[in-house]
């Protein structure tokens, strides 16, 4: 179990700035102690009073897996139910935030030393590198999920497809060997009939008209991404 240092933090910006009482109660719950398993990332607050002096992070629930951090989702009890984030740095594992949902919201950075090291966020393999992204709205969102549920599509390595919800619908972020093979199995699906046979014929080629036309991105900002929930 390790001591939680503080190393900075931000409140958040514009309408993202936390209230007076939130800010008070996510400043109390890192004043504490970490420990970690295979299993959970476990926060012990020294306010013993608070509803959410233990706070036990499963591991299962994994918001956003990128080369620099993993990144889980926290359901706290405050306020009836308040839903945050935390990053753990993967080069060094005993760096965290704890986070909104949105880059302008608030962040607290700390350090703590659980004396365990999660081998699983050091695969060499895993190096996703997103040069596509593409804008899908809500019905294009509805035929991306039913394709790779149904395996009509090639599904993405966990990880190497991200989601960003934004106005309505989400951007997605294609790993640049996993966007090919994406875009190959939809023509295929094309040239074998697929589409022409199918209730949809012209909501399918307008779906495969956009993914062939995303956007060329180099770096992209992915801090407010999630792994898209249909992967392997």
């Amino acid at each position: 179990m390790g001591r939680i240092s503080i190393n900075s933090k931000e409140r958040g910006q514009g309408i993202y700035v936390s209230t007076d009482k939130t800010w008070e109660y996510l400043n109390t719950i890192v004043e504490g102690s970490l420990t970690e398993n295979s299993e959970y990332i476990i926060i012990k607050t020294d306010n013993t009073e608070i509803a959410d002096n233990i706070i036990e992070i499963n591991k299962e629930y994994i918001y956003a897996n990128t080369p620099e951090f993993i990144t889980y989702r926290i359901n706290l009890k405050f306020g009836g139910g308040l839903q945050v984030l935390l990053n753990k740095y993967k080069k060094n594992q005993n760096k965290f935030d704890l986070r909104g949902f949105y880059s302008e919201g608030f962040i607290i950075s700390f350090d703590a030393d659980s004396e365990y090291n999660d081998e699983s966020l050091t695969d060499p393999s895993f190096n996703p590198t997103f040069t596509k992204k593409q804008f899908l709205d809500g019905q294009e969102l509805a035929l991306l999920y039913q394709a790779l549920m149904k395996n009509l599509f090639t599904r993405p390595e966990k990880g190497y497809l991200l989601f960003e919800s934004y106005n309505g619908g989400g951007n997605l972020f294609f790993d640049k060997e996993y966007y090919e093979k994406f875009k190959d199995s939809i023509n295929q699906k094309y040239h074998q009939g697929e589409f022409a046979n199918s209730n949809s014929e012209y909501e399918w080629i307008q779906f495969k008209n956009k993914i062939d036309s995303s956007e060329d991105i180099n770096n992209p900002d992915i801090s407010n991404c999630s792994v898209y929930p249909v992967s392997k």
